[in-house]
């Protein structure tokens, strides 16, 4: 009888670690480095939405109103989901958004779990904040508002 014990125990440990191997792969699909999914992804053909072909990472220092600007850094993942991080200079304070995106023609709208819509307009290389309306900004400080690709 022992026998019988030991030998389903180590089944049932055996189908945990394929079943917890599985999961961890699934957990893992979409979310290598960006620089590892453009390499993935130059070596496939070109999917029908446009998340593949936008993935990369932006930064750049957007203006602020209370500090001297906020270093921004944009994560586009193949999966269709970003990571946008925040942090206000020479202040204690950062911010972390995720979320998913959406493509339409160089139109890229991020839909963050926990916030409104925000809107960016892509170029060769570059990702430029437009206000809430969708519209580019103007002012003096409207060329402040665009993300570099590293």
């Amino acid at each position: 009888m022992k026998k019988y014990v030991l030998v389903v125990l180590v089944i049932i440990f055996a189908a945990g670690l394929v079943w917890f191997g599985t999961l961890d792969q699934e957990a893992q699909d979409g979310l290598l480095e960006p620089e590892q999914q453009v390499q993935t992804e130059q070596t496939q053909a070109p999917a029908e939405t446009a998340a593949p072909q936008v993935q990369g990472v932006y930064e750049g220092v957007l203006p602020a109103a209370d500090c001297p600007g906020i270093q921004t850094t944009l994560t586009l993942y193949t999966n269709g989901t970003f990571q946008l991080n925040e942090v206000y200079l020479e202040r204690d304070t950062a911010f972390t958004q995720t979320g998913s995106f959406t493509m339409a023609d160089t139109l890229l709208t991020l839909l963050p779990q926990e916030d409104s819509p925000r809107y960016l307009r892509l170029g060769a290389g570059t990702a430029t904040f437009l206000n809430a309306d969708g519209q580019p900004y103007s002012g003096e400080l409207a060329d402040h508002y665009v993300l570099k690709q590293k």
